[in-house]
């Protein structure tokens, strides 16, 4: 719900026309959130520490990405979700 609002904010009020981000590719969780609400991998990075390498992987959402989204989890959930 947390980032389903936050991207609603971002594309409606603040008219942004995508959303990029990253997770670390260990983060199975919100891995999936991100998905399930409409973002895309495109890309691993590499950024070296000291004591190990963490992959990051880079997540992207449009506008009209998340519209389509916006629309198949209001049918769906519409007790969670506001039109």
């Amino acid at each position: 719900m947390t980032i389903f609002n936050l991207l609603k904010i971002g594309f409606i009020k603040m008219r942004l026309e995508k959303c990029t981000g990253y997770v670390h590719e260990k983060n199975t969780k919100a891995r999936m959130t991100n998905k399930f609400l409409g973002y895309k991998e495109i890309k691993k990075t590499t950024k070296f520490k000291i004591k190990d390498n963490i992959t990051d992987i880079e997540l992207e959402i449009t506008k009209k990405d998340w519209l389509r989204t916006k629309e198949v989890l209001c049918a769906q959930f519409p007790e969670l979700y506001e039109a």
